[in-house]
């Protein structure tokens, strides 16, 4: 669990290095996905903590598709312009 907390504080470093902001910043698809590539190439232990880049978008597509905003706003979550 340790390393999890460790790696965790990394990748918020890394994003708010990045220019985003945690719980303000909306990434589009495109965004989300260079990040979370760069810091899974950075970071190797992510591996074997978290699933591929790609997994974690195409979850939280599937995931925001219940959310409110998502049916209001046709969009397939919150942030994605297509």
């Amino acid at each position: 669990m340790m390393k999890c907390a460790e790696l965790d504080a990394k990748l918020q470093k890394a994003f708010e290095e990045a220019g985003y902001k945690p719980g303000t910043s909306r990434l589009t698809e495109d965004q989300a996905l260079a990040f979370l590539n760069s810091v899974w190439e950075k970071y190797p232990q992510m591996r074997s903590l978290y699933d591929p880049p790609q997994d974690m978008i195409d979850t939280a597509k599937e995931k925001g598709k219940d959310f409110f905003v998502n049916g209001l706003t046709n969009q397939a979550y919150p942030g994605e312009l297509k």
